[in-house]
């Protein structure tokens, strides 16, 4: 009867500790694989974690951001096409450089990179700093979400020819705009992204669209 007046304890034991294990106090679980995973997030922010919430060419997104401060500013966005590889240095020399330099682009001298031009149109439809603010800027990341170094490509636009860099260039609350972004990716990367206003390191915020 001892016996089995023990082994019943020790049972309600193990019961209870499984039973606390599975979350903290706050509600958060404290498994590890757990919380990875937000496909089910409905939110407007790209989730490039779980690769989910990420924009197609052609697709317009609507959100809010706001800064540490509280500071606020919407838009409205949408990458509109793409070209890569040979027809995006095209587009450069013939497009965005065409009677500015006798300079002209050439392909990236590592032989495994191109180019990747994204054309956008941007909406700014309201901002808390008044009635224009400068478009924050958009990074590039690897299919598998590793930044690509920043593109130094100021020579390629000209706002004057129309070929305005989005993430330098002031717009006015309710203007659109069509700007441009270039960046230099890898040649084997089937499905790059582009992030636009993103700062937290887990790729939590932000826009996300897909530049293939």
């Amino acid at each position: 009867m001892k016996k089995i007046l023990i082994f019943t304890f020790i049972l309600i034991l193990a019961v209870s500790f499984s039973a606390c294990g599975g979350s903290t106090g706050d509600g958060n679980s404290t498994d590890p694989s757990a919380s990875q995973d937000k496909s089910n997030d409905d939110s407007d922010s790209g989730d490039a974690q779980g690769n989910t919430n990420l924009i197609p060419v052609g697709t317009n997104a609507t959100s809010t951001f706001e800064d540490r401060y509280g500071t606020k500013h919407s838009v409205s966005m949408c990458v509109e096409d793409i070209s890569r590889g040979k027809a995006a240095l095209s587009f450069i020399n013939d497009k965005m450089m065409e009677g500015k330099s006798v300079w002209s682009a050439e392909a990236p001298k590592e032989e495994d990179q191109e180019y990747i031009v994204a054309t956008i149109t941007y909406t700014l439809l309201s901002c808390d700093e008044g009635n224009s603010r400068e478009a924050s800027s958009c990074y590039a990341f690897s299919g598998t979400f590793e930044a690509y170094p920043n593109l130094l490509a100021a020579m390629y636009y000209d706002k004057d020819n129309g070929y305005p860099e989005l993430s330098t260039m002031e717009v006015n609350v309710d203007e659109t705009v069509t700007a441009y972004e270039v960046f230099q990716i890898s040649k084997d990367d089937p499905s790059p992204v582009m992030a636009y206003c993103c700062h937290l390191a887990d790729f939590s915020d932000g826009l996300w669209f897909e530049l293939y």
